[in-house]
């Protein structure tokens, strides 16, 4: 990783903050395979409230760090629902195949699954908090319709379905950890933007052209 020994240098303060969190990063990593892989990203664990614990480096190299991280983590959370979203239709199709199946549920999912797809999360989406709540809204809605439908009977010995499910449940468990992180993440970026604005316009592109991130969930603290 590019910022490597900037990140390093926080080690030991992380490792301290970052002891309440061990629960749910001990989950993210047993139900994740993909999360599992990643390497552990120390930004998206520091508290929102401490920015004296940022450490002492040039402005080109901790924007550069928390540009990458609050991107990494962004692409973790949209890549999970686009997972998500892509094993649910799969087993929606083999569940389909059982003439016992609920066909208004199979037909409620697969209008939901088009919706989100059609209007996926994005960062434009993030910034309005109405097409957020619609988003989330509709994605819960299609997990509980899958939930009802893996209970197609005849499907109990279905091992693809059921492989299915456990991944579509798992990634949906995650989603909360993968949110904070990038809040996290956000939370840093957008205050050293904010304390940091006329500096930042004379570096290089394309640091000098970054700007704020909008939060899953923000806060008083983090506008």
């Amino acid at each position: 990783m590019k910022y490597r020994l900037i990140i390093a240098a926080l080690a030991l303060s992380w490792a301290v903050v970052g002891c309440t969190d061990n629960k749910n990063t001990a989950v993210q990593e047993n139900t994740t395979t993909e999360l599992a892989e990643e390497e552990a990203d120390p930004w998206a664990n520091m508290p929102e409230t401490e920015e004296d614990m940022l450490p002492e480096a040039p402005l080109k190299e901790l924007i550069g760090a928390l540009k990458d991280s609050v991107e990494r983590n962004w692409y973790l959370s949209v890549k999970s629902d686009e997972n998500k979203l892509a094993k649910i239709l799969q087993l929606t199709a083999r569940l389909e195949k059982y003439p016992k199946h609920d066909k208004n549920t199979a037909d409620s999912i697969k209008i939901l699954h088009k919706w989100l797809t059609d209007n996926p999360l994005t960062w434009e989406t993030l910034a309005d908090i109405n097409k957020t709540l619609t988003y989330d809204n509709n994605f819960d809605r299609l997990i509980q319709l899958m939930r009802q439908l893996r209970n197609t009977p005849g499907s109990e010995s279905c091992t693809a379905c059921t492989e299915l499910y456990e991944e579509v449940s798992a990634l949906y468990d995650d989603d909360l950890i993968l949110r904070r992180r990038y809040d996290r993440a956000a939370v840093l970026f957008n205050k050293l933007i904010d304390k940091k604005q006329d500096s930042i316009k004379l570096l290089p592109a394309p640091l000098n052209q970054v700007s704020r991130k909008p939060l899953f969930m923000p806060t008083a603290n983090a506008s």
